[in-house]
């Protein structure tokens, strides 16, 4: 969990996560509390289930969304958003 690769560092959560680790939930919230935050660690998150998780879920698409209004001509990239928004959803209540 220390790996300094973005894609990598995604991928082992992803694989810890499928594998319901005990102990992936709190790498996957460090994780989304980084600077730049991967699809596959969003991924992570849908896998592991683990309600804990939304509220980590939820400050990140806060803090893109500030980073988006103080970087007005920057582009997100939307499949990126689909995945963020995806992930939240998987902990909505039906």
């Amino acid at each position: 969990m220390n790996e300094k690769d973005d894609e990598l560092r995604g991928e082992a959560l992803l694989g810890l996560a499928v594998r319901k680790d005990s102990g992936v939930t709190t790498y996957i919230i460090k994780e989304l509390e980084r600077r730049n935050v991967g699809s596959l660690a969003l991924e992570a998150t849908k896998e592991v289930g683990n309600p804990k998780v939304l509220p980590a879920l939820l400050h990140l698409r806060l803090r893109t969304l500030k980073w988006k209004k103080k970087n007005s001509t920057a582009e997100l990239d939307p499949c990126w958003m689909k995945d963020l928004s995806e992930a939240i959803a998987a902990y909505d209540p039906p």
